[in-house]
């Protein structure tokens, strides 16, 4: 039956609904949609009072900090930053269909559709850069010298001209009961979208043509399970039995999932546009999955991506043949178990819990080095994943 809409205030008005059809007495059919605005949170970021003149500021070059006066003040050019005048509020849907089953041995499972659609999402852009080739036709000039708005340094605009999209297909088997239940979970998704938060700086102001692609927090497979199993009382043993035995609650988890995406961008002011704006691309120009090894103990490295598939653009131009997070780190799986018990003293008592992380001390590959003016470029030169335990004991009154 429909839940009807909710109105909030504080974020406008945001219409929900959602349906439920029982299929017959075991299964049900469950859909919902809803519209969503975010209200846009104050932070160091856009904390707009700090721009000159309500705020000075000077850079002191080649000068000590005790006594700065006998060095060079300069006190331009000035470096800002700002809201869009058109700046909207971030603006969410979000569906969902889900089907619910009772199964046999007190075992529930559900499929579900899940996606979400969202548009006027904040980024960054520095609308005082350079068109490429500037620097390039200008040598030895510098940078603040050639800006569209004179005496002033980089311009660093906050719009909403981001959006994203997610999908999802989420399935979960699971079994709830006192003595023994575990539940299994997988999720099959894709994020993409052209801007991973207010902090994203675009490589190229004035042009975000090919940047949407996969989102940072893209992981497309999700794998969860976790067990847990409570040990008899032993009421009717000894004390000893009990309290040494009896009583004991076991839990385990099992967590594996994709790695995280990553490109290839640098650091290095390849276009000519000048500092302040964000990291640009390689263009890619070969195949990067066309060479990889395995971790090799001698060398303690291995090669993830051939790093002869990408090159540097051409100086004064940004990269034309690239694709936003398309390579991924490498994913992981690890097993972390807890013991716990509550032991009675009077009227209350004490826990005491004992947990272990990555019990099986599996290491694992690290991430590998995607920066391309590095000599590691391509390869992985790090294990991760040492198991660690720990106990907790906690006095409940």
């Amino acid at each position: 039956m429909p839940n009807g809409f909710s109105d909030t205030p504080k974020n406008g008005f945001q219409p929900r609904l959602g349906v439920a059809y029982g299929l017959n007495d075991r299964t049900t059919l469950r859909a919902g949609i809803g519209r969503f605005l975010n209200r846009v949170q104050i932070n160091t970021t856009a904390a707009y009072g700090f721009n000159p003149p309500l705020s000075e500021m000077q850079t002191v070059i080649n000068g000590a900090v005790s006594s700065p006066g006998g060095a060079a003040v300069r006190n331009f050019p000035l470096v800002m930053s700002m809201q869009s005048p058109d700046f909207t509020n971030p603006v969410s849907w979000a569906w969902n269909a889900t089907l619910d089953r009772e199964l046999g041995g007190s075992m529930r499972g559900t499929v579900s559709y899940v996606g979400r659609s969202a548009t006027n999402l904040e980024r960054a852009r520095n609308i005082n850069q350079l068109q490429p080739g500037t620097l390039q036709a200008n040598p030895g000039v510098n940078a603040n010298a050639l800006r569209p708005y004179l005496g002033y340094s980089t311009i660093t605009l906050y719009d909403t001209t981001g959006r994203s999209k997610y999908n999802a297909l989420q399935t979960q088997i699971e079994r709830r009961a006192t003595r023994f239940g575990f539940s299994v979970s997988y999720t099959y998704s894709r994020t993409t979208d052209n801007g991973a938060g207010r902090n994203d700086l675009l490589p190229n102001a004035f042009d975000d043509s090919g940047y949407y692609g996969i989102s940072d927090l893209d992981r497309p497979h999700v794998f969860v399970s976790q067990a847990h199993y409570r040990f008899p009382a032993l009421e009717s043993s000894s004390m000893l039995m009990r309290e040494v035995v009896g009583g004991w609650d076991l839990a385990g988890i099992v967590q594996a999932q994709s790695g995280a995406p990553f490109d290839v961008r640098t650091t290095v002011d390849v276009a000519g546009v000048g500092p302040g704006s964000g990291n640009q691309f390689f263009n890619t120009v070969g195949d990067p999955g066309a060479v990889r090894t395995e971790w090799d103990p001698t060398t303690n490295r291995a090669i993830w991506f051939d790093k002869t598939a990408f090159a540097s653009p051409a100086a004064g131009t940004f990269a034309t043949n690239f694709a936003k997070d398309f390579l991924r780190q490498p994913g992981f799986w690890e097993l972390n178990m807890s013991l716990r018990k509550a032991f009675a003293v009077g009227k209350q008592h004490l826990d005491l819990r004992l947990e272990a992380f990555n019990v099986l001390n599996r290491r694992r590959l690290g991430n590998a080095v995607s920066n391309p003016t590095l000599a590691d470029f391509g390869l992985i030169t790090s294990l991760v994943g040492n198991r660690t335990m720990q106990v907790g004991v906690q006095y409940v009154f």
